[in-house]
């Protein structure tokens, strides 16, 4: 009989401005046959590297005497550690099966994925990047982004908007701004303020939908936030994996809601769970993985003006080549 074994590990990586992140790495392997996967620990939620190698440790034995996706899901809260666990089963289970993950879920896969490109400063606009980008994420304080948004439309008139709050709005801005923000086409705003401030959303009705960035981690956050937001942020870690990611897009579609999927600050292994989501989301964010200067050698494929290749080479739950070995 085959046995498992259950593998994890850190890994550094490096921004193009000299800023390094951590993940953890994690390879279960049956027979010759391995799966893959990675996670960034969540520091909001009391995550670390070392919380987040140690849970994995705890769990290990589990899965090497045959836990499975299901169970995982199922006995463990959702977290990075179980991203880790359950994204590297789904990849596992691809090359046994010889299926990639799109054929598994039963969804059809397009050649690329249009994303969201991110606007850090006005000055980012002379560098003439943003003329035929889909989307265009922009973080803005309530005074500059009217000078902001006539900036963004100057040179690129189509493009759909997200506007980031980053915590800094408040009830009121976002009252007397609504009709400016639709008036320039904003589809969406993240993070007006925390969610622990979130209340003041409570049944307001506002034009631009306000999406749940850390109020709606998995689909049992979202009949609490359905009188507060009309959209929200999905990620693998908040999720606890692709497993209930994908639960959760589903049941987020059928309520309505928007969805953005956002990769996090890791390896492209880290990001390339988040593809076989794209079809049912409004926008996809890799800018971390964009961002990085070491990825993988077969790390995602990006092209002009901001695509992802959907042929991931290997690169994760997909038979078509061996796994990366790094």
């Amino acid at each position: 009989m085959k046995s498992t074994t259950v593998f994890a590990e850190s890994r550094k990586w490096t921004l193009a401005d000299g800023e390094s992140l951590h993940s953890v790495a994690v390879k279960i392997q049956l027979g010759q046959t391995v799966g893959h996967a990675e996670c960034v620990p969540i520091p909001q939620l009391g995550e670390d590297i070392a919380s987040t190698m140690d849970e994995i440790a705890e769990i290990s034995p589990l899965i090497e005497r045959g836990l499975t996706r299901s169970e995982l899901n199922e006995i463990f809260p959702a977290d990075s550690a179980r991203n880790a666990l359950d994204c590297a089963l789904w990849d596992l289970e691809s090359r046994q099966s010889k299926k990639t993950v799109w054929e598994i879920l039963n969804v059809e896969k397009p050649p690329t994925v249009p994303l969201v490109t991110h606007l850090s400063s006005v000055e980012d606009l002379e560098k003439g990047q943003f003329e035929n980008v889909s989307s265009i994420r922009l973080s803005a304080l309530p005074e500059e982004i009217e000078s902001r948004l006539i900036a963004i439309r100057s040179q690129s008139p189509n493009a759909e908007l997200i506007v980031d709050g980053r915590k800094q709005w408040t009830k009121k801005n976002l009252i007397s701004l609504d009709t400016l923000l639709s008036e320039f086409g904003v589809k969406l705003l993240l993070r007006p303020f925390s969610h622990y401030e979130d209340e003041q959303l409570t049944n307001l009705t506002l034009t631009t939908p306000v999406c749940a960035y850390e109020a709606c981690n998995t689909r049992a956050d979202l009949a609490s936030i359905g009188n507060k937001y009309q959209g929200v942020v999905i990620s693998l870690d908040k999720a606890g994996g692709l497993t209930e990611a994908f639960a959760t897009v589903s049941l987020a579609n059928k309520m309505g809601l928007k969805i953005v999927l956002e990769a996090a600050a890791a390896s492209s292994r880290a990001a390339a769970p988040l593809l076989p989501l794209a079809p049912f989301a409004d926008f996809v964010d890799l800018s971390c993985v964009q961002a990085l200067t070491n990825d993988l050698p077969n790390g995602l494929k990006f092209s002009p003006p901001n695509h992802v290749s959907c042929i991931t080479n290997g690169l994760w739950a997909d038979h078509i080549a061996p796994a990366n070995k790094e």
